[in-house]
């Protein structure tokens, strides 16, 4: 059975940021988590436009501050996560 698309996306932030699923909430970011450093943002990234096929700008990328955010983010892309 394959995961569904908002499984997928907080399967991915778990992996990239090293904390458990259960932990991947909209509220938790950057200040919160403290895995979630410069190079495991550029990783959140890089796996994001790969997975998705999508290119963020730098303004998209500076707004990522929390899990939500890149949730709001992805959707805006027309992106279900």
């Amino acid at each position: 059975m394959e995961a569904s698309n908002s499984q997928r996306f907080v399967n991915l932030i778990s992996e990239i940021l090293r904390i458990p699923p259960k932990e991947v909430v909209d509220a938790a970011g950057m200040d919160d988590i403290g895995t979630w450093d410069s190079l495991s943002h550029m990783q959140l990234i890089i796996t994001i436009e790969s997975e998705y096929g999508i290119e963020l700008s730098a303004e998209e990328i500076v707004g990522m501050r929390t899990v939500g955010k890149i949730r709001e983010l992805l959707h805006s892309k027309g992106i279900e996560a």
